[in-house]
């Protein structure tokens, strides 16, 4: 306490001897800094505090205020950080720089030590007093989604619940002005960190309607898919959610290199996504190789799959099965889930008539009907093509129900399954982001098909699907 008496002492009497002379004070603010540098927190405190309380209102305390609140963040003494930037706003607060300063400063030593709180009320203050400055607007916006994203991941390293509500407004409110900010957190050491950014981003960019933003969105979760093993297969399958016009030049090249390493073998994680990829990328310049990955596996998959039917029902010893597991296990066709029908679809996306027949006659040959619906009619609409939408458009105008026999209960209706297919392929198709299953829903669904189909033929031409 006398040390720091007699330095204090010290500072006054140059302050006192220099007068007003801007080159004594200079020296004593650069002399302030230099022990704020070197950590020497409360050698500093005490030149900025003399300064304020010798030149009250002048440039002088402006100065030694502000930076006094910065000493405090540095210090980690946010109330007393808090304290001074009140002092600072009440014996400041009419001066015509002070918006800059609080914005590019205060804020910001604030958001530099994640007390993005304290944040937020320096730029409620600044739009407050300045409605109509751009820089606050922007800070805060910006403040705002980063206290979201750093409470988010803070919180999923700790494996917390529901950790990342705030983070999902955020990503509502602004869009696509989170990206970079999430661009942050893919490349963190922690798996489920990177996972959560990837769904952020894909969320944003599956709602944007800017093809350019899209674009730049599906090349960077390429770009992370390359390296990140944990992640490879969430990411491939929510790709598939894009079209091929958000795929550049750099996007396609990055999943041609995909492409290959799965045909080599090289990928263990999601194979299948990787070759519907292709698809959606419209990258024709593979449809070659998917045709000879065809004709080389399917005979293959085909003698597996007898191998193994042959094998089940010798296990069960001639008795039959009943409706359950084994039954739907020996109905499992040849070809579901295989490698070969990701293929089939891949090449039917992008346009080859043989294989758009094939993929409907393949699917409409399951032996059971209620299966087929609940799984195949989604996967047809991945091939995004007008016979397709034909073929699915025949189920919404079912009433059939499905029943699940082991358990006797009354499942999902066959025309609410297909309205659920269609919206993934049509533009404009009645409640695209939420099908229900209501009476009501179904027959306004029924009606707008009906129109387009009227309307497709007087003007003879095909469905619009989105690619």
């Amino acid at each position: 306490m006398h040390r720091k008496l007699l330095l204090l002492s010290a500072v006054v009497f140059a302050l006192v001897s220099c007068g007003v002379g801007t080159k004594c004070f200079a020296s004593t603010i650069e002399e302030a800094d230099g022990h704020r540098a070197e950590k020497e927190y409360s050698q500093a405190e005490a030149i900025y505090k003399a300064i304020v309380q010798d030149y009250p209102g002048t440039d002088k305390a402006f100065t030694a205020q502000r930076k006094l609140i910065i000493l405090y963040m540095a210090w980690g003494k946010e109330t007393e950080a808090e304290a001074a930037y009140e002092q600072l706003v009440s014996e400041f607060g009419g001066r015509e720089d002070l918006a800059g300063v609080l914005v590019g400063e205060i804020a910001g030593a604030f958001r530099v030590a994640e007390k993005y709180e304290s944040a937020k009320k320096v730029y409620e203050y600044v739009v407050s007093r300045w409605p109509t400055d751009k820089l606050a607007l922007e800070a805060a916006q910006e403040n705002e989604i980063r206290d979201a994203l750093s409470t988010c991941m803070n919180q999923v390293r700790q494996r917390i619940p529901d950790e990342c509500s705030k983070v999902d407004a955020v990503r509502e409110k602004y869009g696509l002005a989170i990206v970079p900010f999430l661009e942050e957190y893919m490349a963190d050491v922690n798996e489920h960190v990177r996972w959560q950014s990837y769904r952020s981003m894909i969320l944003v960019g599956v709602d944007s309607n800017d093809v350019v933003a899209r674009r730049g969105i599906v090349y960077e979760l390429l770009t992370g898919m390359q390296g990140d093993v944990r992640n490879r297969g969430y990411l491939a399958n929510r790709l598939l959610q894009f079209e091929a016009a958000d795929f550049s030049t750099e996007a396609k090249q990055l999943v041609q290199r995909q492409f290959e390493w799965a045909l080599d073998g090289g990928m263990t994680r999601e194979p299948r996504d990787i070759f519907l990829l292709v698809g959606v990328a419209d990258l024709k310049s593979e449809l070659p190789r998917l045709k000879q990955f065809v004709e080389e596996r399917e005979q293959e998959v085909t003698r597996s799959r007898a191998r193994e039917v042959e094998e089940r029902q010798k296990s069960l010893g001639g008795s039959g099965s009943g409706p359950g597991g084994p039954q739907r296990w020996l109905e499992r066709q040849w070809w579901q889930g295989t490698l070969v029908w990701a293929a089939l679809r891949a090449r039917a996306r992008m346009g080859i008539k043989e294989d758009i027949q094939r993929c409907i006659e393949l699917a409409d040959s399951h032996p059971n009907e209620d299966y087929k619906v609940s799984h195949f009619l989604k996967e047809l609409a991945y091939v995004r093509q007008p016979e397709v939408v034909d073929y699915i458009y025949d189920y919404l105008k079912s009433d059939k129900v499905e029943k699940w026999k082991a358990r006797d209960v009354i499942g999902n209706s066959y025309a609410e399954r297909a309205a659920m297919a269609l919206a993934e392929m049509l533009p404009g198709f009645p409640g695209r982001k939420d099908i229900g299953g209501d009476a009501k829903t179904i027959e306004r669904c029924r009606k707008w098909m009906a129109e387009q189909r009227q309307k497709l033929e007087q003007e003879k031409k095909q469905w619009d699907i989105i690619r």
